[in-house]
Formats: structure tokens, C-alpha cells, sequence
């Protein structure tokens, strides 16, 4: 998926880097202390980064029951007992993985994944068979089917296979944390600090039985490596040297050349002059500094959004692998389905964000609007999109959303979805933030009401700089929270940074020649607020993360969805990057502030509950699915008048 702007802030480890730049100058060129040592001064300097910027630390305390003294403790005595690099870097994932956090992820030097030709799914208090590769599964003289239980892992049952990973452990969001391990034993990405030695090597026995007598049997398999793994060296050998990977394309070229592809991909309609670049670029450069501030992106791995045209599925594929992120829903359409689709300028206006149209059910006409994620691929286009399909769902007499697992995105994004079914910003119902107060942070924040108040190029107006007042009144909240050495701010809206989105946008459009042409493509007003006014279901699971968690959860205080489903992930707060590249080389990510909805709880761990509980059971997976909508609609229709 092509992105204009980071997900990311990029805020380098300082802790960490004086640290080592104090104690041992020149340490990866030439080792002047031990090994140990120096793993012992990085895992310190680990704890005081947590320490500092993570958000939920405390909370922890009740939603997992976290000592985090005694696990430091923990962590610290393992260090006399690393043999080689890597087992220090498998450290540092135990030590985010056990705060049981979807938006704590790891990301070690190593593309290597192990995977396998099946996939698992937890279901009905089972682990059952939802995917696998015949001709694979015929090799290994494996006779799977579709729904066979997964009974052991070498020997050992899944729920002890699952202790030994901290973040899928039976707390926090037991269903997510144990669909998300399900998923997990098939596909082991080393980046995320998950190594096949856990597993007990590469070739394992998987002791099944089948769905449809009940016999017992035993498939050894062998997980097949793709990528290049961690480099390991043994404690007390010479140093590598770090690669310094950190320089990237300059930005504006790399986004002249997006912008480029983007408008071929659209026939060049928009003949675009240099100075109506030069103001999409300084929008997109200030939409990704307001995103760095609340980032509700998941790095889970998204799977390629599914886009017409794309390849038919792989040779031997039974069942259905279920991914994050997909275009498309994982459940079946009605064979009257008409899908909505996007005329010229389609790429641009992000038609790989939404799979829409409508079906007849009951008499009445059903809009259907899958948002596979809140994080667009065209930032400063991204309300045009959406008005264009809430426009053209307008004459259905009920809406059905699907944003089953979906990994989040930006703020404004997930706020402009919500005033499209709302009609409005309502501060008393809105979610919001609690927010970690560091130094960094009340940096950034000033970063940009001085940029904003201090513009020189044209690019906000005098309506959006009129809304630095309340910036003003957030940057006040955190900054007497830091002075107060509190643990978290008090609760702060992010809705005036949406609303400065929505002014900045605006006035882009009325400067580049984008009205007269797109609404003259597209034959509709997507320059005019679209709001959708009928009854809203909007189905959730297990794997909505972050931002798939706001949306519902800001819907359901609005009192304007249904939601459908089991309960979101839980990923309840925005994240930031931090990044180590002095004697190891890995990048983490923590939670800086957490989700505050009006009642007065967080989402972190507890995600949102849905209004009309629907369980998948075994032979939804075994059937393909078929009957998921036939559920959903069954669920609608037993609420009586819509």
C-alpha cells in the first residue's frame, strides 16, 4: 500500500544513546567494556525509556496484574545468562511482550519468517483447521481437513505452547490474545522476536483430529524459511558493526514521485503546476507531524490489500486465510450484490480503502461499506473518498459496516468516519486521550502550534489558525501534568486537530483544480459534508486493533451504531517508535497515551464490548463462510423496526 506520510515519529532513543556515548565511547567499533555489560547498561536504559514514555504502566496493574519492579528484576537476572547477540535480543522481546500491549511490537535487523501451509483459528473453545495448501499437506502425507482440532505441539497442548509467549497469555483480551497465537504457530516472523527454537525446531508434530470421526492423528511438518535472519556472534567475540540503514530518500522526492504514479494511475487529469505541488506537499508534511501526535496505527503484518485484477488464489488452497487488513470482507456476499465503483481518479481518492455497494434483503435496500483500515493511502484526499461513498449509499434504508480486522490508523481519519454517520463532533460523547507527559512530547506539540502560528506559506488559513487556542489549551493539560511529575495528563480532545485537518483540506481543494474536475468524474458532491442518517450496524472483532477499536468505541458513545461481533482487541491508545542502533539494532514501539471514553473507562485490554454479540462457530469456518451475513442479518432483523 503506497503511504504519503510515516506512521511513525521517529523519536530516537536519547536515554540509550548517551548512555553508551558516556560510558563506552566508540563501543561498536571497539568493545571497551564486556558484552554483559554493555547489555546490562542497554536493558537499563531500555527500563528508564519505558519508565518514561510509556503510557500504560501503571494501568498494567489492573488489567494484567503487572509488577513491573519484580519483572524488571526478572529481566536483569537473565542478562549473566546470555550466550550469544541474539539471545539478547530475544530478551528485550520478552520484556515488551510481557506487557501484553498489540501496540508494544518489536522489530529486530531480520526478514526471516518460518512458516507453514496452514493456518489455525480459535473456535469454539477449539483450535481448528481454517486454511491449508493440499498438494503441501498430500507431500507431507498429511490428511488435513477443514475444522480438524489441533490437539498438541510436540507433545505439549496449545495452552501450554501459549504461556510461553507473555503477549498471548490468558490476560488482558484472552479471545484476542488467543486467536492471535492461533494464527501465530503458522507463520514466526523473527522481526517480531518470535523464535522457531520455541517451537522445538523446524520440523514438528502436530497431533489433530478429525472434525468428522474424532480419530487421532500426527502430522510432522517442516517450517519453510523465507528472508534473511538475525546475525548472531557469540558473547566475547569481536563486534559487527552496525549497518547505518537509517538514510532514506529525501522526502520531497519521494513523494514527487508517488504523486506522480498516483496521477498516471488516473490518466493525468489533473494538470497540476509546480506551486499547486508545492501546497500538497506542505499539507502533507503538517497532516504527518499532527499524525506523529496521536498515531493509532497497529504494526501487526496487514496483509496486500485485495485489488481488482489481482492474482486468482494460490494453486491448492482449501478454506480461506484470514488476514489484517484485507480489502475485501471475509464472509460472502448476496449474489445481488452490486459493488460501488470508483470512475477515473479512483487511486487518488482511495478506492483501495473502501469495498462498498448495496443488496436487497427483506424489502429493503442494504448499504454495505467495508473500511479495511483507518489509515488512507492518499492522506490529503482522504474525506473526497469518503464522501464519495456515503453519497452513493445515501437511498439504502440501513447501513451494515464491516471493519472486522482492521489495524487502525489516523485519528482525524477515524474522526471524519464518524462525523460522516454523525453529523457532528459531539466533545461530551467523543473519545479521548490521557496522554504520557515527557519532555518529547510537549515538543512535538509545540513544534506545531508554531508552525501553524507562524506559516509562511499559504497553506492554513485564518479559520484553521483560529483553533491554535484550543492546541494551545491541550499543550497547557500535559504541560501541568509534567510539572506535576504525574503518571498521565488529564483527559485532552484531539477533535480541534481534526477540525484544523478538515480547514486545511478544504482550502487545498479550492487552490488545485480538483472541484470542477472530480465532481464532473465522479457525478457527486464530495466536496459538500455527506452524512448518512439511517440505522448504522457495524460488525467488530477480535482483531480490531487501535484504531479499530476508537471507531466503535466513539460510535457507541455517540449512541449511533449497533455494534455487532465479540469484543475489539483492545490496543486502547496511540503509539510512537523508538529506535536503538548503537551495540544492537532494533526498533520498538510503546503506548503513549490511552483511549478515554465518556463513561470514564479505557479501552486498553478491554476493547469494546458489541451491543449484539455474534460468535463464529465451527462451520462458519468450514462452510467458507457462507452464512456470516445471513447471522449478521438475522441479528438486524431480530431488533424489530430498524
Amino acid at each position: 500500500m503506497l503511504q504519503l506520510i510515516s506512521r511513525s515519529s521517529f523519536r530516537p532513543m536519547m536515554v540509550l544513546a548517551l548512555s553508551l556515548s558516556v560510558l563506552v565511547p566508540g563501543f561498536a567499533k571497539a568493545q571497551a567494556i564486556s558484552d554483559r555489560d554493555a547489555y546490562r547498561i542497554e536493558l537499563n536504559s531500555l527500563f528508564e525509556t519505558m519508565d518514561t514514555y510509556y503510557g500504560p504502566l501503571q494501568l498494567k496493574k489492573t488489567t494484567i496484574g503487572l509488577d513491573w519492579p519484580a519483572k524488571k528484576q526478572s529481566y536483569a537476572s537473565r542478562i549473566d545468562t546470555l550466550q550469544t547477540s541474539n539471545d539478547f535480543y530475544f530478551l528485550i522481546s520478552d520484556v515488551l511482550n510481557s506487557l501484553n500491549d498489540a501496540h508494544v511490537a518489536m522489530e529486530l535487523p531480520s526478514t526471516l519468517i518460518y512458516s507453514l501451509p496452514l493456518q489455525f483459528s480459535s473456535v469454539e473453545d477449539a483450535i481448528i483447521v481454517n486454511y491449508y495448501n493440499s498438494t503441501a499437506m498430500l507431500a507431507a502425507k498429511c490428511p488435513v481437513a477443514l475444522g480438524d482440532e489441533l490437539q498438541t505441539i510436540n507433545g505439549k497442548t496449545f495452552n501450554d505452547m501459549q504461556a510461553t509467549q507473555p503477549v498471548f497469555a490468558k490476560y488482558g483480551n484472552p479471545i484476542t490474545n488467543r486467536q492471535m497465537f492461533s494464527r501465530m504457530i503458522t507463520n514466526l516472523n523473527e522481526a517480531r522476536g518470535v523464535r522457531l527454537a520455541q517451537f522445538g525446531g523446524q520440523n514438528v508434530a502436530f497431533g489433530l483430529k478429525k472434525a468428522t470421526t474424532g480419530a487421532a492423528y500426527t502430522c510432522n511438518l517442516t517450517y519453510k524459511a523465507d528472508g534473511q535472519g538475525l546475525i548472531e556472534r557469540s558473547v566475547g567475540s569481536p563486534a559487527i558493526p552496525i549497518a547505518n540503514n537509517l538514510s532514506l530518500t529525501p522526502d520531497r522526492f519521494a513523494f514527487d514521485q508517488q504523486l506522480d504514479d498516483l496521477l498516471a494511475k488516473d490518466g493525468n487529469i489533473l494538470n497540476l503546476t509546480q506551486e499547486q505541488r508545492d501546497k500538497i506537499y506542505h499539507v502533507n508534511q503538517l497532516l504527518g507531524s499532527v499524525h506523529a501526535l496521536m498515531n493509532l496505527t497497529t504494526t501487526l503484518d496487514a496483509a496486500t490489500p485485495t485489488l481488482p485484477g489481482a492474482p486468482a488464489p494460490e494453486v491448492g488452497a482449501v478454506g480461506q486465510k484470514l488476514n489484517i487488513g484485507d480489502q475485501t470482507p471475509f464472509f460472502k456476499l448476496p449474489a445481488d450484490f452490486k459493488r460501488l465503483q470508483f470512475p477515473a481518479l479512483g487511486a487518488l481518492l482511495n478506492e483501495d480503502a473502501y469495498f462498498a455497494g448495496t443488496f436487497e434483503h427483506g424489502g429493503k435496500t442494504v448499504g454495505f461499506l467495508r473500511i479495511p483500515s483507518y489509515m488512507p493511502t492518499v492522506v490529503y484526499t482522504m474525506p473526497l473518498g469518503l464522501r464519495y461513498v456515503i453519497s452513493k449509499l445515501q437511498k439504502t434504508d440501513y447501513l451494515i459496516i464491516d471493519q472486522t480486522n482492521n489495524p487502525g490508523g489516523m485519528v482525524a481519519y477515524a474522526d471524519m468516519v464518524v462525523k460522516s454517520l454523525t453529523g457532528l463532533y459531539d466533545i461530551s460523547k467523543h473519545l479521548r486521550f490521557v496522554v504520557k507527559p515527557t519532555q518529547s512530547y510537549l515538543n512535538q506539540f509545540a513544534l506545531i502550534i508554531n508552525s501553524i502560528e507562524n506559516d509562511t506559506t499559504g497553506t492554513i488559513p485564518a479559520e484553521a489558525k483560529a483553533l491554535v487556542p484550543v492546541l494551545k489549551e491541550n499543550y497547557a493539560i500535559i504541560h501541568k501534568a509534567y510539572m506535576n511529575h504525574a503518571a498521565l495528563s488529564e483527559p485532552i480532545s484531539m477533535m480541534a486537530t481534526t477540525k484544523f485537518i478538515e480547514i486545511v483540506l478544504d482550502q487545498l481543494y479550492a487552490v488545485i483544480p480538483l472541484h470542477k474536475v472530480v465532481e464532473q468524474q465522479l457525478g457527486a458532491a464530495v466536496f459538500t459534508p455527506q452524512t448518512y442518517e439511517f440505522p448504522v450496524y457495524m460488525m467488530i472483532n477480535e482483531f480490531d486493533f487501535s484504531g479499530g477499536d476508537a471507531t466503535p468505541a466513539t460510535l457507541q458513545d455517540y449512541g449511533r451504531v449497533k455494534l455487532i461481533g465479540v469484543r475489539t482487541a483492545g490496543a486502547g491508545g496511540s503509539v510512537e517508535e523508538f529506535r536503538n542502533t548503537i551495540s544492537s539494532d532494533y526498533k520498538y514501539h510503546l503506548t503513549t497515551s490511552l483511549m478515554y471514553r465518556k463513561n470514564g473507562t479505557y479501552v486498553e485490554n478491554y476493547g469494546v464490548t458489541p451491543d449484539l454479540p455474534m460468535v463464529l462457530s465451527k462451520s462458519d469456518y468450514s462452510n467458507g463462510f457462507s452464512q456470516v451475513l445471513n447471522k449478521v442479518l438475522g441479528v438486524i432483523d431480530s431488533q424489530g423496526k430498524k
